[in-house]
């Protein structure tokens, strides 16, 4: 993420238009000023499947009318930019959806499994910032992440969906 000056990420709540109204507001204070701003910024909107499982019928679509209102008004030199982040057999149901309503605002960004270097770089991450490292009082050793990048790197799960967790258990209990 390098260039981006602000990142917002968001797991979908109650309803992925209401997630991303408060994701905008931490951006950019408005819409205006998320897509006027003149450092980048990007919000991901993570687990926009469960809009399709959980949601309320209508939710995709309400979604899909928020983005064409925000992005038609877009200024040309916009930095601002949008990922709808979700598993992918929902991909066939979400594309088709976003292609019939904003057919110039899809892309496509596969994300390939993560690396053994990746995963060491996911856990060692936040305590190679001297800031971070200090702030959250953090300690992970070199061997510990070789361990996990080896552990994940041999299964036959989602990598990153272990990895999160694993972290994020190493969070809470820290």
């Amino acid at each position: 993420l390098d260039g981006i000056g602000k990142v917002q990420y968001a797991r979908r709540g109650q309803d992925l238009s209401s997630d991303l109204e408060t994701a905008i507001g931490a951006a950019g204070g408005s819409d205006a000023g998320w897509l006027g701003s003149d450092q980048p910024s990007l919000i991901v909107l993570d687990q926009a499947e469960e809009a399709i499982t959980q949601g309320a019928d209508g939710e995709m679509d309400a979604l899909a009318d928020r983005l064409r209102e925000l992005f038609a008004r877009r200024p040309s030199d916009s930095k601002a930019r949008l990922i709808l982040s979700f598993r992918k057999e929902y991909l066939a149901e979400i594309e088709t959806l976003m292609k019939a309503r904003l057919p110039e605002l899809t892309t496509h960004l596969f994300l390939e499994t993560l690396s053994h270097k990746a995963i060491r770089q996911v856990v060692l991450g936040p305590v190679r910032s001297a800031a971070t490292r200090d702030q959250y009082h953090l300690r992970i050793s070199g061997e510990f992440a070789e361990f996990l990048a080896n552990l994940l790197q041999n299964s036959r799960g989602s990598v990153a969906t272990v990895l999160q967790i694993v972290l994020r258990r190493m969070w809470e209990e820290g």
